[in-house]
Order: structure tokens, then sequence, then C-alpha cells
């Protein structure tokens, strides 16, 4: 690897054909060595990097390199998304030098998902949470946001730059495999209209959770409604559906109104 920055100094315009066959000898050692999953693993080329970027002269030899490396990750897969990593783990700063170049597509991040090592140091997230918002990639975001932090913490971050309410790809890999309950809590605390719809079809699943639904608050009366319109019946899942009706036309009397002027089928 070292021999390769060293071709740069020579002048081959003197000998006819030159050029070409160096170009070809370069291009082998950067698929045997910068793009190969298995030398990346062993082998540091941020050097490589840092010559590019201070280069201050374009020659032959920084365009051939670093045409193939923006051709390298305009599309990646499996194997390049791997690379990047591997890249990265041996000088993160090389991020700053390549993130400009990578693929934006939907495809694109599914393998950076996917390749992310478990072993990948979490300092170093921050940066990678920038380039995906950058890039629009919810699902890399949250990906990273629930490795670094618990579900609570985690669901607030990733809200806090999500408010479309037609966007749900971030949330879904947030919430896979947490508990109904805690997702219904967090809903009716935070009120994101999102994760109300959420809790309310959660609710519709396992209507015994509205067992615990207080009336006098806002958002667990859209979630409570949210199950209705799913399919449940008005009180279908209380343990005592006549006394939680009494409560609620009490409640409803003291001034909560919304539940009122609900146009539901109100048979139960």
């Amino acid at each position: 690897m070292k021999d390769i920055p060293l071709v740069k100094k020579f002048n081959l315009k003197s000998f006819k054909g030159c050029e070409s066959k160096l170009a070809i000898a370069v291009d082998f050692w950067l698929d045997n060595n910068l793009f190969s999953l298995e030398e990346t693993k062993k082998k540091d080329f941020s050097s490589l990097f840092r010559q590019l970027k201070e280069t201050t002269t374009a020659n032959w030899w920084t365009e051939l390199i670093g045409d193939r490396i923006k051709a390298f990750l305009a599309k990646i897969n499996t194997e390049n998304a791997s690379v990047v990593y591997n890249w990265l783990q041996s000088d993160f700063e090389t991020f700053n030098n390549v993130c400009s170049h990578i693929d934006s597509s939907k495809e694109a991040e599914k393998y950076f998902i996917s390749q992310l090592p478990n072993n990948f140091d979490k300092s170093k997230f921050a940066a990678i949470k920038e380039f995906a918002l950058k890039q629009n990639w919810n699902k890399l975001y949250s990906t990273l946001l629930i490795q670094e932090y618990p579900f609570e913490l985690a669901i607030s971050e990733y809200l806090k730059v999500d408010t479309d309410y037609n966007s749900l790809d971030g949330i879904e890999i947030i919430i896979n495999g947490v508990n109904p309950t805690v997702i219904i809590d967090f809903a009716v605390s935070n009120g994101d209209k999102r994760l109300i719809d959420i809790s309310g079809n959660l609710c519709h699943k396992d209507s015994s959770q509205l067992e615990r639904i207080d009336f006098k608050n806002v958002y667990c009366q859209e979630v409570w409604l949210k199950s209705i319109h799913d399919g449940n019946k008005i009180l279908e899942g209380f343990k005592e559906p006549h006394k939680r009706y009494s409560m609620m036309f009490d409640e409803m009397i003291d001034g909560i109104q919304s539940i009122a002027n609900v146009g539901y089928d109100w048979r139960y």
C-alpha cells in the first residue's frame, strides 16, 4: 500500500503507454486492498484517504483513485457497507472524507443497518446519526438510538427529529419487541399522534390494556377511541364495565367533552 502514493511523483508523459498500464495496476491494488472485505479488517488505509484529502493539485493518480472510491460508494451493497465500516473502525476521520459520496438510496440504508458491527464504537454514533438525518435515513437513525439508549429515551430523541404523522419506519424499529404496556404508557404521557394510534391498535389486539385507562387524561381518551375505531366495543376490556360506564359519564359531566362528541357505536 505504501508503494502506491509514490507513483504520483513520476513524470509518466515521457513513457508511452505507461500511465494506462499503471492505472490497471492501481485498479487491481484497489480491488484487492482498499475495497477488499478481508483486507480492510486487517489493514488501516487511513493514510491513503489523508493523502487524497491533502493533495492540492489533481493528477492522474488522485483522479483515478478518487473516481474509483466514488464509484465504490455510489452503489452500496452488503459487502460495500461492511468495507466502509471497516474503514471507519480503523480511523473514523475517514468518514468525513467519504460520507458525501455515499449512495443515498433506501436500499443502501438497509445495508448500513444490517452490516453495522455489534462492537462499533458508540462514541462515534453522533456523527453517523447526523449523516443518517441528512440522508433521510430514519431507520438507520432509530437503529443507532436503540443501541445507545433505553426505550423511553430513544423514542424521545427520535420524536424530536421526526414529526411527520405519515412517517412510521423509525418508530416501528424503536418499538419492536417493547412491551405494549410500556409503549402505551409512553404514548399517553407524550401524546404523539402516531404512538396514540399504535397504542389504540395494541388495545384492540389486547383489550385488557384498557383496564388502566384514565378518562381524565385526554391522550388516554384518544387511545381508547382509537381502539373502538379499530373494532373494540365501547367498554371492551374493562373488568367491571357498568362501573366504568358510570365513571365515564361522571367524568364527562365534570367537563370532559371529547368523548361525548365522538360518533361511535356505543353498544357494548
